[in-house]
């Protein structure tokens, strides 16, 4: 049987916290997207070590908490991401 995935929650707190964070393009309630440098940043150290102590020593010390976001989201910035152009004219990073 496969496992659900449920994106966290982020109160109020945390959304005003993270949007002050300059690595962070946009965070939503049950979402959060990086800049497309930070978020390249982070898979170039992942290819040099793929560990996931590699994505947390890029996450940790850019002011996120690992143990909040989870281990699907470390696990996601593992991936190479993905730049889509949306209707307003915005880049977009899909997980």
């Amino acid at each position: 049987m496969a496992v659900k995935f449920v994106p966290k929650r982020y109160s109020l707190g945390e959304i005003e916290a993270l949007k002050k964070n300059p690595n962070v393009l946009e965070v939503q309630e049950n979402r959060l997207l990086l800049t497309i440098e930070f978020r390249q940043q982070v898979y170039e150290a992942w290819i040099r070590r793929p560990e996931r102590s590699t994505v947390r020593r890029m996450l940790e010390p850019n002011g996120f908490d690992t143990q909040r976001l989870g281990l699907n989201f470390t696990k996601s910035v593992e991936s190479p991401p993905r730049v889509e152009r949306t209707r307003s004219m915005y880049f977009s990073i899909s997980w």
